[in-house]
This record gives structure tokens, sequence and C-alpha cells, in this order.
């Protein structure tokens, strides 16, 4: 079986390769979002699941930076969203951030912290991401 590559080879590199404000020390940041209502079990399979792969990476010789995964959440009710878990230390903006599914589906209402937190992530060059 061959493998065929569909990025062109100048492509740029996504999680930011030298951007000092969301990549330190060769590490890209993952942020899942634990919003009220999201699945908890998407939460956690999902982090268990990049954590693994990141194990597996470490061991090629030519790795990709190390992955961090990182919960983010409002502490407070209608507080501003915070680092409640991190993998592994880190002071990087995230690279990737993802809303996993809801029990309850979709919600009628923005909530304009999450929405605004997202929209701050994006400026900042973060990849927007969700699941359902």
């Amino acid at each position: 079986m061959r493998i065929i590559s569909f990025d062109p080879p100048d492509a740029p590199y996504v999680s930011g390769d030298n951007d000092k404000d969301r990549v330190d020390n060769d590490m890209a940041e993952i942020a899942i979002l634990a919003y009220p209502g999201a699945q908890q079990a998407a939460v956690l399979g999902m982090t268990d699941l990049l954590l693994a792969a990141d194990r597996i990476a470490a061991r090629t010789p030519d790795r990709a930076p190390a992955v961090v995964v990182s919960h983010w959440a409002a502490v407070d009710a209608k507080g501003p969203l915070e680092r409640v878990y991190a993998s592994a230390a880190c002071r990087t903006n995230p690279s990737l951030c993802i809303l996993p599914p809801a029990l309850e589906g979709p919600r009628d209402e923005a909530d304009p912290v999450i929405t605004g937190w997202l929209q701050d992530r994006n400026a900042d060059g973060a990849v927007l991401a969700s699941v359902c």
C-alpha cells in the first residue's frame, strides 16, 4: 500500500511551527472545551486518544511537536474560560480548540463567554473544530 499526501510540499504548518505565542518548546496545545452540558465521555475519551497518539509519536525519529491536551471551562457560572487541566505544564495559547458534543443536542442560545473565547483563539490563529 502506498500513502499519497494531498498537501502541497510548501503548505504552511498549521500549529504555528515558529509562532512563539502558540508553540513553546516544540509543544502544540489542543484545547477541549468543557462547557456546561458537554459529554464528559467525549472530553475524556478525546483526551485519552490524543495522549496515546502523542506517546506513540514520541517513539518516532522525526517526531512532530509534543502535544499537550488541555481542558478549558468557566470556573464561575459567568466567569471567563480558564485552563482547568493540562496533560503537561504549558504557557501556550491553544493551536486547536475542540468543542465536544452535548448531551442535550444543539443549544438554542449562544453563550457570549464561550463565543468570545473561541473568536479570540481563532484571531490568535487557532483552528476551531467540533465533534458531533
